[in-house]
């Protein structure tokens, strides 16, 4: 009946901390992202430690916990990126990309449509894009943009947008070279 806050009072009942896994979805569904953050940031420590207690880590390669860390990080990324946190919303979207690079999360977000003309890809790209933009990143922000334009070869908005984040980073590198002019250490005579 998509209630989260229905799920969220049975999760809650649940002693394990697998829960905190649903209850983030839970707080996540219903835009309640600081504690989504907290709920997953949990869920993940406490994986962690289970799996440093498995025999040989075995549990840290299985496909199905890789996958789980990946969707985290993003719901992560996408939490922190609601909240204006960019800096942290960054570090999990990156985190998260060690474990599948660009062209694997293409791969499988692309297929998921939320409607004719929109792909899940687009939405974590869009996202990042803007955490990258906040956080003045502006070569990685490149990066992305001649990624998606590669991909998506019809959409004149990445070329437009990745002039305009041209535009923004000669302006950085221009005021960067200004600064340094005016800090620098002046010898004595």
């Amino acid at each position: 009946n998509n209630n989260p806050e229905i799920a969220l009072f049975h999760f809650n009942r649940i002693d394990n901390y697998v829960a905190s896994y649903f209850i983030a979805l839970c707080y996540l569904e219903s835009e309640n992202y600081e504690n989504s953050i907290k709920q997953n940031e949990y869920f993940l420590k406490e994986l962690e430690i289970t799996i440093g207690l498995t025999k040989n880590n075995d549990l840290a390669n299985e496909e199905d916990i890789i996958i789980l860390k990946w969707n985290i990080l993003n719901d992560l990324g996408y939490a922190y990126n609601r909240i204006y946190e960019f800096e942290e919303a960054v570090e999990n979207y990156n985190k998260s990309l060690t474990i599948f690079d660009l062209e694997d999360a293409f791969k499988i977000r692309h297929s998921i449509k939320i409607d004719k003309n929109l792909d899940d890809f687009v939405i974590f790209a869009e996202n990042y894009l803007l955490s990258l933009e906040r956080t003045r990143n502006f070569d990685k922000c490149i990066e992305i943009l001649d990624f998606l334009i590669k991909k998506y070869p019809n959409e004149f908005y990445y070329k437009n947008r990745k002039e305009k984040i041209l535009g923004h980073k000669k302006v950085q590198v221009e005021s960067e070279f200004i600064f340094d002019q005016i800090f620098k250490p002046k010898k004595p005579f």
